[in-house]
């Protein structure tokens, strides 16, 4: 099945851009002491999942700057996100840097037609 282009300028000019969150490696990644902090930045992107502030959490292996991507969920903003960060054990710690952005997520449940 391929989308014709009529539909894909329907899903992009109906799709309201959403606030995301780009993680880095930070200032103190390899510091020892900030290790620890991982488990519990883990747990607390899990905890944001189930409590409806982000609508999807990736993390990102192998060889790369990018170490994780989380998208708010329908409705929240920056400032939610902001929130979210300053919560964060490992961004307290500086083991990851992070860059916020705006983007638009697709689901296979908002592109089905």
């Amino acid at each position: 099945m391929t989308t014709d282009d009529a539909t894909l300028q329907a899903l992009l000019s109906s799709t309201p851009p959403r606030p995301l969150f780009i993680l880095g490696k930070g200032p103190r990644f390899d510091d020892p002491e900030t290790q620890p902090q991982q488990w519990e930045h883990a747990r607390h992107m899990v905890d944001r999942l189930r409590d409806g502030s982000l609508a999807i959490v990736c993390a990102i292996f192998g060889d790369s700057d990018v170490l994780g991507v989380a998208v708010a969920a329908p409705g929240k903003t920056e400032a939610d996100l902001q929130a979210v960060l300053a919560a964060d054990p490992a961004v307290k710690a500086g083991r990851v840097s992070v860059r916020l952005a705006q983007g638009i997520a697709f689901t296979p449940a908002t592109v089905a037609g």
